[in-house]
């Protein structure tokens, strides 16, 4: 007799759903499991048993008093995840950021004693620890050197780590995880649901008969979304395509500024978070996608969702040569890479790109045919099941 599937849980310490490319692994890999969206414990699930009366009360004076004497707050979510864990038990715990898994392996110890165990399976889309010196913490602050904390327990506790590139793998190797228990599994999408999402009605922003292309990145400095305002002022005015920066976050301001100091106005639109039904059809419409991160803090682009459904929608990507996208595109043939942080090498790759029809299709039909050869969610899916199946 066949063995049964594992019953896994999906946990993140993030809110669930939310914009961005956590949040779309995450919902990709719900849907393959058969986990409605409402059963993936996120933020909101992990305090909710704290969110009433006394028990909020206490919940947020713990909180205060561990923040005050430089101590964490993620062991609190180690006992509330416990009391999540169905009763009818669960096999595998796969948590999508170092303080989820960490709290998962201290809910298992817990649990141990009652002589139930499951599996604990992480994958690391980034490191959280160098997003928040990015976003303007200490190194040395209480939260940071927490975090950092979780994620060295995190790795050395959990039973198998899945990153999203190689440079994750070499990230999290670096901060002890044992080789052997880190497989590489890059993101990936699903063909069909990007296709149909793409075919909807194209949002307002779209209207007014220029041509446009997107830059569907958040507003934070390691998008470099900068760069591609910077290259489109090195292109002639007459064959300026409109730049959408399909994004919010706390670089609007100071990106606001350099598009009116570089007298882009009516060259620049900023049409803010976008939900999928909105932005694929800008995508799939648009005549390239500007993926120009940079690195910061030690942290590069990942293998990026955004890239890869571009790519799957056969729009031609020019990306900063970084990271995962140089995992997922081959320059010159089924996408453009330029040095990050160049914008002049950015513009003339743009530039190409927009005079080149010819080019510009066989580069699109080539990122089509590789995303359904390597990055389908069929065999990205069948890795996580393979993997699964080994624990």
């Amino acid at each position: 007799m066949a063995d049964a599937e594992p019953r896994v849980l999906l946990v993140t310490s993030w809110v669930f759903p939310a914009a961005g490319g956590v949040s779309s692994h995450l919902r990709l890999l719900a849907d393959r499991l058969g986990i409605p969206e409402s059963e993936v414990v996120g933020f909101r699930q992990i305090c909710a048993a704290q969110a009433r009366g006394w028990a909020r009360v206490r919940f947020g004076v713990r909180r205060r008093v561990r923040a005050a004497s430089g101590r964490e707050t993620v062991s609190l979510w180690a006992r509330t995840l416990r009391g999540l864990l169905p009763e009818r038990g669960i096999d595998i715990v796969h948590g999508h950021d170092a303080m989820a898994t960490w709290a998962a392996l201290g809910a298992r110890g817990r649990l141990r004693r009652d002589g139930r165990r499951f599996r604990v399976v992480s994958t690391v889309h980034g490191p959280v620890s160098r997003h928040m010196i990015e976003a303007g913490a200490a190194p040395d602050s209480p939260d940071v050197l927490t975090v950092e904390r979780c994620e060295r327990e995190a790795w050395a506790g959990a039973d198998a780590i899945v990153a999203v590139d190689e440079g994750q793998r070499a990230i999290v190797i670096g901060q002890g995880a044992s080789p052997a228990k880190v497989v590489v599994i890059p993101n990936a999408v699903d063909l069909a649901t990007v296709d149909a999402l793409a075919a909807g009605r194209l949002p307002e922003i779209a209207a007014g008969g220029r041509t446009w292309v997107v830059v569907p990145r958040r507003l934070a400095p390691k998008n470099g979304v900068e760069f591609a305002v910077r290259a489109l002022a090195l292109l002639e005015p007459a064959a300026r395509p409109r730049l959408l920066l399909a994004g919010s976050g706390p670089e609007h301001p100071r990106l606001a500024a350099l598009v009116a100091e570089l007298g882009l106005t009516d060259d620049v639109a900023f049409p803010g978070e976008l939900d999928h039904a909105a932005l694929l059809p800008l995508v799939k419409h648009a005549t390239a996608v500007l993926i120009p991160s940079v690195p910061v803090h030690g942290i590069e682009e990942a293998t990026s969702i955004a890239a890869l459904e571009a790519m799957a929608l056969g729009v031609p990507v020019v990306a900063s040569r970084l990271g995962g996208l140089r995992e997922i595109i081959a320059d010159g043939v089924d996408g453009r890479l330029v040095p990050p942080g160049d914008p002049a090498a950015l513009a003339a790759a743009l530039g190409r790109v927009l005079l080149d029809r010819a080019l510009a299709a066989r580069l699109g039909a080539a990122a089509r045919a590789r995303v359904e050869r390597e990055f389908s969610a069929s065999a990205w899916f069948q890795r996580h099941q393979d993997l699964y199946g080994r624990l």
